[in-house]
C-alpha cells in the first residue's frame, strides 16, 4: 500500500518537475518572508509559481532548492533543504512571521543526484499553536532523497 502512495506521488511530482525549466517564474523564498534571514545568503529557493501568492487556502509549499556554491547536493544538505522552505501553514494563514522549529526529524533515503532538489510540504496538523508538517525532497532525477517531519510553534496564535 505505501509503496503504491509514494509511486503515486512521486509520478505526481513528476508533473510539477515539468515546471522545472521555468525556474525563473519561481518566486524567490527571500522576499516571501519578508526578512532576511542569513541562512538564504546560502541558498536558492525558488516557490512554485502555482504557489506563488501562498493564498492558495492549503497548508501546502512546493518547490525547488539548491546551494548557491555548490552544483551536487549532499545528504547533509537534504537535511538542511528539509528546513529552509517557507512554513507550507503560510498558503493557509498567511506571512505570520518567524515559525520556530521544536522538533525537525529527517529521513535520508538516497544520495541526491546533481542539479535542483524539489520539496513538497503539507501541514496536516494544526492544534494550539503548534503544527506538524510533512515534507519530500525529490533530487533532479525524480528520485525520493528524504521525508521529514517538523514540528514548529505559531508565534502570536
Amino acid at each position: 500500500q505505501k509503496k503504491k502512495q509514494l509511486a503515486g506521488l512521486k509520478n505526481r511530482l513528476l508533473i510539477s518537475f515539468s515546471l522545472h525549466p521555468f525556474l525563473n517564474t519561481c518566486f524567490l523564498s527571500v522576499f516571501l518572508l519578508g526578512i532576511l534571514l542569513p541562512l538564504l545568503k546560502r541558498l536558492d529557493v525558488r516557490i512554485s509559481p502555482l504557489e506563488r501568492e501562498l493564498k492558495v487556502k492549503k497548508a501546502k509549499v512546493s518547490g525547488w532548492i539548491k546551494l548557491i556554491d555548490e552544483d551536487a547536493p549532499s545528504t547533509l544538505a537534504a537535511m538542511l533543504f528539509a528546513d529552509a522552505f517557507p512554513p507550507s501553514i503560510f498558503g493557509l494563514v498567511g506571512n505570520i512571521g518567524w515559525v520556530p522549529t521544536l522538533e525537525l526529524t529527517v529521513q535520508i533515503r538516497r544520495k541526491p543526484s546533481p542539479g535542483w532538489v524539489q520539496g513538497d510540504f503539507n501541514t496536516l496538523d494544526l492544534n494550539d499553536g503548534r503544527m506538524i508538517e510533512d515534507g519530500l525532497l525529490w533530487d533532479n532525477d525524480g528520485n525520493l532523497i528524504a521525508q521529514s517531519r517538523q514540528i514548529s510553534l505559531l508565534l502570536g496564535s
